[in-house]
């Protein structure tokens, strides 16, 4: 429950008689944390220990701290606070521990940006509040990968998760109002950036707002993909030729905008400035963008995702469009 942190509380936990430990994940390693998002998740992590304090939690765990940086090292102090004093408020501790470091109105900023950010994820990364794409790299190399974190780590771990999915497969407005509020977010968090100059040195804005133009850039990318899963599902559900074949359809033109968007934004991302990132976000230059062990970028997933969408479906639209032809 607290990986995919939005999944309902962990039904495990006070359910043995033994002592146990909560762990939660700091660094974001299902927030895009190595792919350059930037967020914070003080409060929910304190209605968490409340709640698991309740049910007979005897203490918390944390992980991937090393990933945080300068501004996000307070999300780990925050959690240590709050360990130590059950009474304590999350963000409030949070906005008094970056005041020391940045003064108050710098502390403001730095705590809307990481809420913003917090949000921007709800929107961007999830769909309909299921993770889709937050793992290590921003977008699965596989539908089926997308859909099997969807369905199986997800939805079925939330109250209402596969209704949530089963609608939005016959209507999809709410997914695309979900991204379009994932834009606007943004927008917003970009707009924080730039009334806090002056404020706050450029030294700590400027990563931050490079991870703003990265989530900015990601969102029409995770529209589409939503999008493309949502019609991934509808294409093997369909006992009908001619549904296959119109969702086997909007599949390849879904996969033209995916091509589009690398086009347009894949270099761009690519040429992000990592060393100012790895300032920001941890001490390994690669690890905003997940390059991990074997080099790749995020965008080359995309490149890989359209290369197997194309082999896997286009037979099939040949195939059905034959027969109908036929």
């Amino acid at each position: 429950g607290d990986v995919n942190y939005r999944n309902d509380p962990h039904p495990l936990v006070g359910a043995f008689p033994r002592d146990m430990i909560v762990e939660f994940d700091l660094g974001g390693e299902y927030r895009a944390g190595l792919n350059g998002y930037f967020s914070g998740i003080t409060a929910y992590v304190e209605e968490r220990m409340r709640l698991y304090r309740g049910r007979g939690a005897k203490g918390f765990a944390v992980r991937h701290v090393d990933w945080l940086g300068d501004v996000s090292i307070s999300e780990a102090d925050t959690f240590f606070a709050m360990g130590w004093n059950p009474a304590a408020n999350g963000p409030a501790t949070q906005r008094r521990l970056l005041a020391r470091r940045y003064a108050q109105a710098g502390a403001d900023a730095l705590c809307s940006l990481l809420r913003l950010g917090e949000e921007i994820v709800r929107c961007d990364l999830h769909i309909l509040g299921l993770n889709a794409f937050g793992c290590f790299g921003f977008l699965p190399e596989t539908l089926t990968r997308t859909q099997y974190n969807v369905m199986n780590h997800c939805a079925r771990m939330t109250a209402g998760g596969e209704a949530r999915i089963r609608a939005a497969l016959d209507d999809e407005t709410a997914v695309l109002c979900e991204k379009e509020r994932a834009a606007a977010l943004c927008d917003e968090f970009l707009a924080v950036v730039e009334q806090a100059r002056g404020t706050l040195p450029d030294s700590v804005l400027d990563p931050i707002e490079t991870s703003g133009r990265i989530m900015r850039a990601c969102v029409p990318m995770h529209r589409i993909a939503a999008q493309m899963l949502l019609c991934r599902m509808r294409l093997e559900r369909s006992l009908y030729i001619d549904e296959r074949l119109h969702e086997a359809h909007r599949l390849r033109k879904l996969a033209a905008e995916a091509q589009a968007w690398l086009l347009a934004q894949g270099e761009e991302l690519r040429r992000v400035n990592l060393q100012e990132l790895s300032q920001a976000y941890g001490a390994h230059p690669f690890k905003p963008f997940g390059f991990g062990a074997s080099g790749r970028l995020p965008v080359d997933n995309i490149q890989t995702l359209l290369q197997r969408l194309q082999a896997e479906y286009d037979p099939i639209y040949d195939f059905f469009t034959w027969n109908i032809i036929i």
